[in-house]
């Protein structure tokens, strides 16, 4: 055969192979044709989705069978193994939060993309002027691949993507074990290490996946601690592409050169952040095979570039400033020993050093390769940024996090010569009558019981399900406004105010209600300037209170109601005004000094009557002037002072804001007034002001200086 030939003789598999490959498939084909439809027609309907990706997947299999593309191993311990890894991660990371599968609230990024799942759930289109919210702000082409896949589910499955969002990135993050599982044991059976004893290699493939969970902030961590929705669905099809240019340089078949693209495709639409590394490594394994001619190394680059092709056109040109700028933005955690531990980077700086002396290099040398593609990345990136100003130092922080794969892949190496001397001298001095690989699985088993005690499930859900379906009753039989969220955690009363206003996470509206969330029962209860109603998460846990009734119980969730109580009358103004500051509040009367004798204070009180809640949080300055106009001296906060938690102030109440200035010593006798401006803090627009002179300004009654 022609060895400038793409093979095309079948490609062997285990059995594990396309069970994992069928999940990933479906993933990438789902998001491809929803965003598909959606580019052709500004709709996306779930069930057109679903039936064309089954009708594709079965297409691949039958086009490969048919064609004798792929033959099929079986290998019982292998399938196990993964299967077992996949089954155990997903339960690990979904337990904390059942019995409601609600996601964690403790990062913004788990409102940003379940904002997104739920827009796209509800228009059935992705989102093309999605600018309202707290940052970022969803613009048309943002990489959504990963919310739409959410929102997907949803429709399939008949819930709410508040609800599938967890479980479906966790069984995104178990597909990655499973992944790393297959990816070291098909690296581990050819090394001299197992290969006379190839039962052995899945034990410690097993063993070795499992120090992933060393990895806290990285891998378990992303979920419980940061919830990087995107981020992972992304990191995950950027292992895919490392495991596919892998095959491809072990075996130069058409299945994965045909794979590599639609992987880096998908980390594209995902979330961009990791996609340097595995292009590099997808062209490099290309260039570099040995046995071909630069002319067909070239042939196959050209391929893989043209796969990339339509994800560049429908996505990714149209909107490339955009893409970039938005998917920048975030938070990520640092690459230290708190974060990653010392045990996965000390055993892949061994296994790095058996590579390099020993026999092993052949096996393991395009493990040290990958590794060497995303440490890389920084340094792509850094160059691209005299381009491209708008890569921001966000993605420099997360190019690190896909090193945890190749370093748990690379740690199986000095895992596989420990087990194997170890269980020789432990049968030897015990006179165990047990095999080496049965040694290794018990050892294995043990080392993931350890891992279960020293890095428990954490509880994260915040929201449950009682609460979910209590705040929806609330939403049609009470007024949003005059209701409470009691609870210790703020995150609580941000996602409760979700299905309760009826607006989406990240509406200013509930942005603003995730200030609200730390108030005890005491809190709500003495205050009268507290709403009315409280939903609470547990009735049994309150005091026991006869003047406060249940008015509805869901579960362990209810809302109570307390006995209406009269608010201290405030004094009447000195002087009586009449401005409407947006559809927020009245500016009913002001306070103001008569005069100014000099190294005294000017006071100012203003008297608000509340109308609503503002929908962002409220700033607004107050500056003096002397008689030329020139500003001698200026005041800017929030208003009240964030007396009240995002200025949830009691409504219908009157509230006073006060002030006071020190004028320069040097200030001259003459008249003096008094100017006041509000605008939203979170964009920085002046707020119109009905009845003033200027809509966005308010002048007020000034004093005089005779000294």
């Amino acid at each position: 055969m022609d060895s400038n030939a793409i093979q095309t003789q079948p490609q062997r598999l285990t059995f594990a192979t396309p069970i994992w490959l069928t999940p990933t498939l479906f993933g990438a084909f789902a998001i491809a044709n929803g965003i598909l439809l959606d580019w052709l027609f500004a709709t996306i309907n779930a069930w057109i989705v679903l039936a064309a990706t089954l009708a594709e997947i079965f297409a691949v299999f039958f086009l490969l069978r048919r064609r004798h593309w792929v033959e099929i191993e079986r290998d019982d311990a292998e399938l196990f193994g993964s299967l077992l890894i996949v089954i155990a991660v997903a339960a690990y990371l979904v337990y904390p939060s059942l019995p409601g599968l609600l996601p964690p609230a403790r990062h913004f990024d788990a409102v940003n993309h379940t904002v997104l799942a739920q827009f796209i759930s509800e228009n059935n289109a992705l989102p093309r002027n999605f600018t309202g919210g707290v940052p970022p702000y969803f613009m048309s082409g943002y990489p959504a691949g990963g919310a739409l896949l959410g929102a997907l589910v949803s429709k399939w499955l008949g819930t709410l993507p508040i609800q599938t969002i967890h479980p479906l990135i966790s069984f995104i993050l178990a597909l990655a074990a499973g992944l790393v599982f297959l990816f070291t044991h098909h690296v581990l059976r050819n090394t001299p290490h197992t290969t006379r004893h190839k039962s052995q290699a899945v034990p410690i493939a097993f063993l070795s996946t499992f120090l992933l969970f060393t990895a806290w902030a990285y891998f378990p961590g992303s979920v419980n601690d940061r919830y990087f929705y995107a981020q992972n669905i992304s990191q995950y099809f950027a292992l895919a592409a490392f495991y596919f240019a892998y095959r491809y340089h072990k075996a130069r078949g058409t299945l994965w050169l045909a794979l590599m693209p639609i992987a880096i495709s998908l980390v594209l639409v995902s979330h961009p952040t990791p996609i340097v590394a595995p292009m590099l490594a997808a062209f490099i394994a290309i260039l570099a095979y040995p046995h071909t001619s630069m002319r067909n190394k070239l042939t196959h680059a050209v391929i893989l570039a043209l796969g990339l092709v339509p994800v560049a056109i429908i996505y990714v040109i149209p909107h490339f400033a955009q893409w970039v700028a938005l998917t920048g933005y975030g938070e990520a955690s640092p690459f230290d020993v708190e974060s990653i531990g010392v045990l996965l980077p000390a055993l892949a700086l061994i296994g790095a050093a058996i590579v390099w002396r020993t026999r092993e290099r052949g096996a393991f040398g395009f493990i040290v390769f990958l590794i060497a593609c995303v440490m890389a990345q920084p340094f792509v990136l850094f160059l691209a940024r005299f381009f491209l100003p708008a890569i921001s130092p966000y993605y420099f922080e997360k190019s690190v996090y896909l090193l945890v794969y190749p370093l748990a892949i690379l740690a199986a190496l000095p895992i596989a010569s420990i087990t194997h001397h170890a269980s020789r001298l432990t049968l030897h001095a015990f006179r165990f009558q047990l095999s080496a690989s049965r040694f290794i699985w018990l050892f294995a088993f043990s080392f993931a019981l350890l891992a279960f005690i020293f890095f428990p499930p954490r509880p994260f859900a915040p929201l449950t399900l009682n609460e979910l379906k209590i705040a929806q009753w609330a939403k049609q039989n009470l007024a949003a406004q005059n209701i409470a969220v009691v609870s210790g955690i703020r995150e609580d009363a941000y996602w409760v105010y979700w299905p309760l206003l009826g607006k989406s996470p990240s509406d200013p509206a509930t942005a603003a209600a995730y200030h609200l969330g730390a108030m005890t029962y005491a809190e709500w209860r003495g205050n009268p300037g507290e709403p009315d109603y409280a939903i609470i998460r547990n009735l049994a846990r309150q005091p026991n209170d006869s003047t406060v009734q249940v008015i509805q119980q869901i579960g362990e969730s209810a809302i109570l109601r307390k006995p209406r109580e009269r608010a201290a009358e405030t004094p009447l103004p000195e002087f009586k005004s009449d401005y409407q500051v947006g559809d927020m509040f009245k500016l009913i009367g002001y306070d103001a000094s008569d005069g100014w004798t000099r190294g005294a204070a000017i006071s100012l009180r203003l008297h608000f009557r509340t109308l609503q809640w503002p929908p962002t949080r409220t700033g607004m300055f107050v500056q003096i002037l002397d008689s030329t106009g020139n500003v001698v001296t200026r005041g800017e906060r929030e208003i009240f002072n964030a007396a009240y938690p995002t200025e949830r102030y009691p409504l219908g109440a009157t509230l006073i804001d006060e002030w006071k200035f020190d004028l320069p010593r040097e200030a001259l006798p003459g008249d003096y007034s008094i100017e006041i401006a509000f605008y939203s803090q979170l964009t920085g627009d002046r707020i119109e002001i009905v009845g003033a002179m200027r809509r966005d300004q308010i002048d007020l009654r000034g004093f005089r200086s005779d000294n």
